[in-house]
């Protein structure tokens, strides 16, 4: 528990096995370049403030002061809360509790990870990856997934789960084999290219029982230029 409102600063790296409390209007820091690891939950009340470089989180947060941390990132199966993420790096089966926006990248990464949009709207502000076997889960009409950069699909097979809603994508376009050729395998969300600049699109696997877009639509007027194969299916 943290107690001290003159504030705490965090100069090491630290790891907490269990929950981690802010009593009062305390605000907790870091020196620069530093890693919090928390296991348990990490209360703060309204007054606080949460100011980290790094912050890995097992468990959903509950936040009621300020919180600015330059990368979050949740290892467990978490419903993630609202929170103003910088970077956001998801390494668990995930779900929303709400609209979610990051200001810099968002990142599906491991064996398992997975973030479910379940109707709402995830918004990043630079790129978009799945990779090491990540996978979004786009199942609802509702769904939307909007990248300010670049959107990258490396992760594991995305076969049944983009079957509904719709991915804006400003920067350019990419579809990596790593581990499976299907890590963009599309059959029913909606890719929209609506950047300002000219577009990229290049897949490594492009092709029936591969990686293909369902729907695809071109509002870029700099323009989209294929680098690669492709299947509009």
């Amino acid at each position: 528990q943290l107690a001290n409102t003159a504030g705490v600063r965090f100069t090491s790296n630290q790891l907490v096995n269990g929950g981690l409390s802010l009593t009062g209007a305390v605000p907790l820091t870091d020196a620069g370049g530093q890693t919090t690891t928390i296991q348990g939950v990490l209360t703060t009340p309204a007054g606080s403030g949460v100011t980290l470089t790094n912050l890995i989180l097992a468990q959903a947060p509950a936040i009621g002061g300020s919180y600015a941390v330059g990368t979050t990132t949740y290892t467990g199966a978490v419903a993630l809360p609202v929170l103003p993420y910088t970077n956001l790096v998801l390494l668990g089966a995930t779900t929303l509790t709400g609209n979610l926006t990051t200001t810099a990248a968002l990142t599906i990464q491991n064996v398992g990870a997975s973030l479910t949009l379940g109707g709402r709207t995830v918004t990043v502000g630079t790129n978009f990856t799945t990779i090491s076997s990540g996978v979004v889960v786009m199942t609802n009409a509702a769904d939307q997934l909007v990248v300010t950069g670049n959107a990258v699909f490396e992760g594991a097979s995305e076969s049944g789960s983009l079957t509904a809603g719709s991915i804006q994508v400003k920067g350019n376009f990419s579809q990596i084999t790593q581990s499976t050729g299907q890590s963009f395998a599309n059959t029913g969300t909606t890719v929209i290219l609506n950047g300002t600049a000219l577009q990229t699109v290049a897949f490594s696997s492009a092709g029936v029982g591969n990686s293909f877009f369902q729907d695809l639509q071109l509002a870029n007027t700099a323009g989209v230029r294929f680098t690669s194969n492709q299947l509009v299916n």
